[in-house]
């Protein structure tokens, strides 16, 4: 082996040892955000329910967003959402296996992932029985 080849090994490895600490520490910041966001979200949630106006506050949102409302409303959900009774969002992140591909380019087991947890709760209603629908959306993969 040349010593530009050792060379370039070494400046790959630098490059890859501070792409790896950027990642962790972006992972860090996510979840000092996360904490930040789920705080704040969690004082809206209190105030609303407090006021006795979550469900209609999130009816009207989800009414009013228009892609909401043209691409995923069907013929019953207007209806449905007037049995809404509240919505709680959180950001959570958690460590999940890394594919041999990652695993072989990154030399690391696991990676940190995003997600959108959202649950919504439904009073009495003549659509179905569960109390909390939910749906968890991975940030991450987009």
């Amino acid at each position: 082996m040349s010593t530009n080849d050792a060379e370039l090994k070494a400046v790959s490895a630098t490059i890859q040892k501070v792409n790896d600490e950027c990642s962790d520490n972006l992972a860090k910041l996510d979840e000092a955000c996360y904490a930040e966001v789920n705080t704040v979200l969690q004082e809206r949630s209190d105030y609303l329910v407090k006021e006795g106006i979550a469900g209609q506050f999130w009816a009207a949102a989800i009414m009013g967003h228009r892609d909401i409302r043209e691409e995923l409303m069907g013929s019953y959900d207007e209806e449905i959402l007037k049995s809404l009774t509240d919505v709680m969002v959180k950001f959570v992140s958690r460590e999940v296996p890394t594919t041999e591909e990652e695993r072989e380019e990154t030399g690391k087991a696991t990676k940190t992932e995003a997600y959108r947890n959202i649950e919504f709760f439904f009073g009495n209603n003549d659509y179905f029985k569960n109390d909390v629908l939910w749906i968890e959306i991975n940030e991450t993969q987009g």
